[in-house]
């Protein structure tokens, strides 16, 4: 990737339109140069936002509306437009990228015009292809990622060595540097596998955790007797967690598990012995029972026999009278069937003579008023007709005079509302006229406010700018803070480390003083051993002139001079980890110094004042204060701007308004009197059709037609009711005439059959006597007796044979002795609950045991796994983590050591020919980057005239300038090697020239050259004079009250 041209406008400090063609330099190494905020770091700032979308910086991003030019009107659409390259040769093909970002605009039109948007428009992206097409641009941002090959955070690192950001690597800590470079090389996988291997290993430890609290639990419910001393033992230690015991217990609760077994199974036997002798003696007591219930039974058989006996007689005379009693209400009943049907013949026949003698008064009745009647119809039918003609003109009348009253009213009405209309009209016109003279002054005052908003721009720039000189101081204070607490910190160690120097000195004279008095204490007990003529078990000699003496006093043990060794390595450990640790302060601090004056001064240098807090913070209040004063201008200006505004938009809706009312009233005014003339004319025609000389009169004659026809009405109504009674009667009067000549030969013939059965009935069943029967029986009676016989018999035949068996069950047995019997019983009972309670309360705590043993068993297999397990997981994730003493350093860096001894062999050739040949960077020896902590990162400066390491912060400002540009160089190298693809021609080196003396940086600028001298294209920004005179090519940054400016010169 080779950029070609950069076009921008209304993009962070370019206001105007600036296009910068990167083909005019003769040379592919330039110079940006220009005034400090001139806009030179803008230039990078445009290339990254239109590749990616934010700007450059890592420690202040811009997005949206930031990178909107302040020195631009709103009218103005920003953008930035990136024409590039991308392969070689035949294979070149050409992208340009137009990418706008989130900026703010104007109203167009409405009472708001001119006037800053509330929400900002949305950015947009277009992507042209090298065929000239455009690519969809909800994919756009994805596509030049794969044409570039590189993300923002490689491209930042590959493409510029930006401003205050480039010595992080350098000066970083080992698990710093990882941090980036998993960034840079992906290298998150390994960082991942150490994380996987951890959650493995705590779920393993999990679940060891629950296999013992298992076991405890499973101990618990283990029931054993006091005599098993062991088990007993190997239970209450697993209670206590010791599951090293787990075997043990297992073991010898197999053993108490099949003893208890066989005593279950003996008491089951005798258990069943017992229970068969139970039921034996149960079988007994129960027949006894049943012998004394059967002796009861036949004498209760025997009774109930002797009492149907007496009964007999009677029920068997109820029993024949019952059938006598059917025969005489059966006969009662055909006579009352006779009596009825006599009855009903004898009323009919009278009901006939009765009505044969009305039917003639009624017929003569009947014919006068029908003759009567239809004279009365034709009379009622003229009458209808008069009183409906009359009654149609009168309404008609009073409800033309009625339309006539409304007419006159609504032309009153009309004469009023015009009458209004005129008053109304007059008002507005007056009102109108001050409301366009009030309009015309507020336009005149709100010409004079148009400019607010851009102020107020103006401002939020500030006011950002100036929330981040507040950051920085805050951060500035954190930081003199922390210095402070990590000076206290390092003389505390300071301290510490004293008072373990001296510990371990005493402790050591008093080791070795007491190891001397042991050593020769060993020699005098060996030689008062020794006898002569019998070798010595050191030298071999048979003769011994002069044995060393055992020396009077107290000679300490072998235990107790080890343990004063032990003291005495322990004060050795902690003195040497308190003098690492106060060396690592050291180092620490002195790096925080560096840090916090390099801070400061450019803050110091921002804010154009002496470089110390206090200056730096007046310097703020004062700022601040400026700020809030030219705040407090421009609200109370942008709240009359808007006050204004919203009265020219009020007055505009109120002329509105007025202009449509006069409308409205002229159309009215039109549309009542067009209305009041057409009413002029139905009146006169209303009035010419009246019948009568007043409303009154039309009234009174309406009132009485409706009377005369209401009384004529009702007569006749009445009348027609009259003959219509007649007509019904004389028809009720035949019609029952021949329904009683029709019934009567009927009923007379029933009377006869009636008679012939009853007396058929009588001769029949024998029963002359059948009244004085139903005089003494009821007809219940008859079921009552019949139900009484059938139950007589029924007994008889159940006591009869309820004897029977009884004394066939009973067989001539003895009547049993009861009591003898129970004892026994409750004898046989009581021993077998006894031995029941036992063996359920043995069988409960074997079978308990039982499933523990067996619980118990599953888990010492599933435990030994698991154990096995952890400690391979533990072992693996320490040594991986860096969790090993000794052996600090994690997979990540281990894998990040290969990327960065690659980007050493390239910086390494750069530094050396920058350096005059003096220094190298080393990587830290791989043994001792473990100890400690990591440091597997951490970088060493060899220096070849003192053959020796030494580290990276000895280093001269200088000499980490070079150190740090040859680092980033070779980073470069190594992503564009490592990222597959990738042809970046392009690189920009922001600043830190400064710091070099004449000879370095020629051997940079040397450097730097050598690298452009194939298609590299070589960008420093820098506002260094020496510089000007060593690069020729030169892009000079300017910048004035309308903004940034560019322009090329070229050698």
């Amino acid at each position: 990737m080779k950029p070609i041209k950069l076009v921008m406008e209304a993009f962070g400090s370019y206001a105007s339109k600036t296009i910068i063609d990167f083909s005019e330099p003769n040379q592919n190494l330039f110079l940006i140069t220009g005034d400090t905020g001139a806009g030179k770091t803008t230039i990078f700032d445009a290339i990254v936002f239109a590749l990616y979308g934010e700007s450059s910086s890592t420690l202040n991003k811009k997005t949206g509306t930031l990178l909107q030019s302040q020195f631009a009107s709103l009218d103005v659409k920003p953008y930035v437009e990136l024409t590039f390259s991308q392969g070689y040769g035949d294979d070149e093909k050409i992208y340009t990228i137009h990418r706008i970002p989130q900026h703010y605009t104007y109203y167009k039109a409405g009472a708001k015009k001119g006037l800053r948007k509330e929400k900002a428009e949305s950015g947009s992206i277009a992507l042209m292809m090298p065929d000239g097409s455009e690519y969809p641009q909800k994919e756009a941002n994805k596509k030049i990622i794969d044409i570039v090959h590189l993300t923002k955070e490689q491209f930042m690192q590959v493409a510029m060595i930006a401003q205050g950001e480039f010595m992080d690597v350098l000066r970083k800590t080992s698990n710093e540097k990882k941090e980036i470079f998993r960034k840079l090389f992906h290298t998150e996988i390994y960082n991942d596998i150490v994380e996987e291997l951890n959650k493995r290993r705590k779920e393993t430890e999990k679940s060891i955790g629950d296999i013992k609290t298992k076991c405890m639990s499973e101990a618990g419910h283990l029931s054993v007797d006091e005599g098993y001393e062991q088990l007993v033992f190997y239970i209450e230690a697993i209670k206590r967690g010791e599951i090293t015991y787990l075997d043990e217990l297992v073991e010898e609760l197999e053993g108490y598990c099949k003893s208890q077994e066989e005593k279950l199974n003996e008491q089951k036997q005798s258990l069943n012995k017992a229970e068969k002798l139970k039921e034996e003696k149960k079988s007994q007591l129960d027949k006894g029972r049943e012998l004394i219930d059967a002796y009861s039974n036949l004498e209760v058989a025997r009774k109930q026999l002797t009492a149907l006996v007496v009964q007999k007689e009677v029920i068997e005379n109820n029993y024949k009278m019952a059938s006598k009693i059917d025969h005489a209400y059966k006969i009662k009943q055909a006579y009352e069937t006779y009596v009825d049907c006599n009855k009903q013949f004898q009323d009919t026949h009278n009901k006939l003579e009765e009505q044969q003698k009305r039917e003639p008064e009624l017929r003569l009745k009947h014919e006068e008023l029908k003759e009567k009647g239809d004279r009365a119809d034709k009379k009622h039918e003229e009458s209808v007709r008069y009183y409906t003609q009359e009654t149609e003109k009168t309404k008609n009348d009073l409800e033309n005079r009625k339309v006539l009253s409304n007419k006159e009213n609504s032309i009153s009405a009309i004469n009023k509302s015009i009458d209004t209309s005129i008053e109304e009209l007059d008002k507005l016109r007056e009102s109108k006229n001050v409301l366009v003279l009030k309009q015309e002054a507020g336009k005149e005052e709100l010409e004079s406010l148009k400019d607010v908003e851009k102020e107020i721009v103006v401002l939020e720039g500030k006011r950002t700018q100036f929330k981040l000189k507040v950051e920085s101081y805050n951060q500035l204070v954190d930081d003199l803070k922390s210095i402070h607490s990590k000076e206290k910190e390092f003389v505390l160690s300071q301290t510490r480390y004293s008072k373990l120097s001296e510990d371990y000195q005493l402790k050591n004279s008093k080791y070795e003083n007491a190891n001397k008095v042991f050593l020769d204490a060993q020699a005098g007990i060996l030689a008062s051993t020794l006898v002569e003529g019998t070798p010595c078990p050191v030298c071999g000699s048979i003769h011994h002139p002069t044995p060393a003496l055992l020396k009077e006093g107290e000679v300490l043990t072998k235990e107790e001079l080890d343990s004063l060794r032990q003291e005495k390595d322990n004060a050795l450990v902690l003195m040497q980890t308190e003098s690492a640790k106060a060396s690592s302060l050291k180092t620490t601090l002195d790096e925080m110094k560096v840090q916090y004056e390099l801070d400061l001064s450019n803050l110091g240098e921002a804010l154009k004042c002496e470089h110390n807090l206090e200056t730096i913070e007046q310097t703020l209040v004062t700022e601040k204060q400026s700020i809030q004063a030219e705040a407090n201008d421009l609200k109370q200006k942008l709240k009359r701007f808007n006050e204004l505004n919203i009265l020219i938009e009020n007055i505009d809706k109120q002329l509105n308004q007025y202009d449509e009312r006069v409308t409205e009233l002229n159309e009215s005014v039109h549309q009542n009197q067009v209305k009041k003339a057409s009413l002029d004319t139905t009146i006169s025609q209303l009035k010419s059709q009246l019948c009568y000389v007043s409303l009154e009169e039309a009234q009174k004659a309406l009132t009485q037609l409706m009377n005369d026809q209401k009384t004529e009405e009702t007569a006749y109504k009445m009348f027609k009711m009259k003959v219509s009674a007649s007509q019904k009667a004389y028809d009720e009067c035949h019609t029952l005439i021949n329904t009683y000549n029709e019934s009567l030969p009927r009923l007379k013939e029933r009377v006869a059959q009636a008679n012939t059965y009853y007396s058929h009935l009588v001769e029949e069943l024998q029963c002359d006597d059948w009244q004085n029967i139903i005089s003494k029986y009821q007809e219940k009676d008859i079921q009552q007796f019949n139900e009484q016989y059938i139950s007589y018999t029924r007994k008889l035949s159940e006591y009869t044979s309820k004897k029977e068996t009884i004394e066939k069950g009973i067989n001539g047995q003895p009547y049993p002795e009861l009591t003898v019997l129970d004892n026994k019983y409750k004898q046989a009972v009581d021993t077998y609950s006894t031995q029941v309670k036992d063996v359920q309360a043995l069988e409960h705590i074997y079978l308990n045991n039982s499933k523990s043993l067996h619980t118990l068993n599953d888990i010492i297999t599933h435990a030994k796994k698991l154990i096995h397990k952890n400690h391979q997981l533990t072992t693996l994730y320490n040594q991986l983590s860096g969790n090993v003493s000794g052996s600090r350093m994690d997979l990540e860096t281990y894998v990040q050591r290969t990327y960065l001894e690659r980007i050493l062999v390239e910086a390494n050739r750069r530094f050396y020919d920058m350096s005059a040949g003096q220094y190298e960077l080393h990587l830290k020896n791989i043994e001792q980057a473990g100890e400690g902590k990591n440091k597997g990162l951490d970088l060493m400066v060899y220096s070849f005239v003192t053959d020796s390491e030494r580290e990276i912060n000895t280093l001269s400002g200088g000499e980490s300038f070079m150190a740090a540009l040859s680092l980033a160089l070779g980073m470069a190298d190594e992503i564009k090697e490592s990222a597959a693809g990738i042809d970046l021609d392009i690189m920009f080196i922001d600043e830190g020239f400064g710091s070099l003396d004449d000879h370095s940086r020629d051997e940079a600028v040397k450097v730097l050259m050598d690298m452009s001298e194939g298609t590299k294209l070589i960008g420093i920004i820098s506002h260094v004079s020496e510089l000007k005179q060593e690069i020729e090519d030169q892009l000079v940054v300017s910048k004035d009250d309308n903004g940034s400016h560019v322009k090329w010169q070229i050698s």
